[in-house]
């Protein structure tokens, strides 16, 4: 069964030192936290459990989004965490947003890329 959750308070988990407790810092952004659980007999209430269990880890807040190619399994992860059904990944999520490109002439762009004199060079000391 796989299972895609689109979660906006998505945290990272680390130690800051060797054997340390986890220490979990928030991430910026839409993220998406992707899971397979085996299809080898494992039960819908027991996949539901591994994927909230997982995702304590994963987030704060609960998921904005729920998809799955099992589609009773959504049905409890989005009652579990009161997604409503017709919620679905909005095609936009996670799209970096990028600024077009600074045009910069061959003579700029050469200008920028070579070393600039030193003071020793320019006959300062």
């Amino acid at each position: 069964m796989f299972v895609a959750i689109g979660n906006d308070t998505a945290v990272e988990g680390y130690r800051e030192e060797p054997g340390g407790p986890i220490v979990y810092a928030e991430l910026e952004g839409q993220r998406v936290t992707e899971l397979v659980i085996p299809d080898d007999g494992i039960s819908i209430p027991d996949a539901v459990a591994t994927v909230t269990a997982t995702l304590g880890a994963h987030m704060t807040g609960k998921p904005v989004w729920i998809e799955s190619d099992n589609e009773t399994l959504r049905a409890y992860l989005c009652e579990f965490y009161k997604v409503p059904l017709t919620k679905t990944r909005p095609a936009t999520w996670g799209a970096i947003k990028r600024t077009a490109p600074k045009k910069v002439t061959k003579k700029g762009a050469a200008k920028k890329a070579a070393p600039q004199p030193t003071a020793a060079e320019d006959g300062e000391e």
